[in-house]
């Protein structure tokens, strides 16, 4: 098998078996990992002003879940478009194109390569070299 192929099939499959990634649905909603990662950033005092005035632990989640679904909404629709606009206006006010985008990608992947490259020629170069004990004796 085609060595490419075989890497994109280990991609692919890594992704569909990678639970943070997994479609968020009404049986685990409060169990996905997106779920709880987001539940760790809303602070228990938040959670108990609104518990105060509900009685309700499931009616409670369901206000600050549906609180965070309209947040990110919001920054979707209106913060991201907004942030990407200013930056398209700032990238060309600065001259910089998508061709410099990726000529400066390329370059930081060789300089990167081209560092590490030269960190690891010593330790190469030292194993390599044979002792006086290991050269044959006339």
């Amino acid at each position: 098998m085609d060595n490419s192929l075989h890497s994109s099939l280990l991609v692919k499959s890594a992704i569909e078996h990678f639970n943070l990634l997994s479609p968020i649905l009404e049986n685990n909603s409060h169990t996905h990992p997106v779920y709880l990662f987001i539940h760790q950033l809303i602070p228990q005092d938040l959670y108990n002003l609104i518990r105060s005035f509900i009685f309700n632990d499931k009616v409670t989640c369901k206000i600050i879940w549906d609180f965070l679904l309209s947040f990110h909404e919001q920054i979707y629709q209106q913060i991201w478009p907004k942030y990407c606009s200013l930056l398209r206006t700032w990238e060309q006010r600065n001259g910089i194109t998508s061709k410099r985008k990726c000529n400066y990608q390329q370059n930081r992947s060789v300089k990167k390569h081209q560092l590490s490259s030269s960190l690891t020629r010593p330790s190469i170069a030292i194993n390599t070299l044979s002792s006086p004990q290991d050269s044959p004796q006339a």
